[in-house]
């Protein structure tokens, strides 16, 4: 791994907590109605990976590499991640209730999502508990966020899973195209579900 900056712990803390506070504390009792997801959620979620986006694009160097987003281990990450569409596109189906958002909008989030837990987070794990935290704290932080969706307690269980398959496939490949891809299956599932 390369040396993490300073930076990139920052914001990888900063916009978690933030994110936390916002449907942890301020709107406690409602964050999970379908209104409120749809309304407030989304939206801010997409400002706010506008926002960091950017920022860990042009703002670190070496972004491509750090992030895993580079030749290096593509064919390789999208063998693993092409063998595992099938099953997650299955998953994401069987998973799904209620109607879908735009499916060109949840491909692009999902490129944001996985360059924040895969990307920064999988290296702020690295750094803050070596190869155990590169799989574990992005994976467990995966799971926390999507109770800002509406999933329960439990139904957070299954992210946290999908967390590490996906954080496995990006250190064992240090590319990012094989976790976007399953990803993208996943949510592909659950939008022809919705249909």
């Amino acid at each position: 791994m390369k040396k993490i900056n300073r930076i990139e712990i920052f914001l990888a803390v900063s916009s978690f907590a933030l994110i936390s506070v916002i449907y942890f504390v301020i709107i406690p009792e409602s964050y999970a109605t379908v209104s409120l997801s749809v309304h407030i959620y989304r939206p801010s979620i997409y400002i706010a990976f506008g926002f960091l986006f950017p920022i860990l694009l042009f703002g670190l160097r070496g972004f491509a590499e750090n992030y895993g987003f580079h030749r290096t281990g593509l064919k390789k990450s999208i063998s693993i991640s092409a063998a595992l569409a099938l099953p997650l596109f299955f998953l994401g189906y069987k998973l799904a209730a209620g109607p879908a958002a735009m499916l060109f909008v949840w491909y692009a989030l999902n490129v944001l999502e996985e360059t924040y837990f895969r990307g920064l987070w999988q290296r702020v794990g690295e750094h803050l508990a070596g190869a155990p935290g590169a799989i574990i704290i992005p994976s467990v932080l995966f799971g926390v966020y999507h109770l800002t969706v509406g999933f329960t307690p439990v139904q957070a269980i299954g992210p946290v899973f999908l967390g590490v398959l996906f954080s496995l496939v990006r250190r064992n490949t240090n590319n990012i195209a094989g976790p976007i891809l399953m990803h993208m299956a996943l949510v592909t599932g659950m939008w022809f579900y919705a249909q």
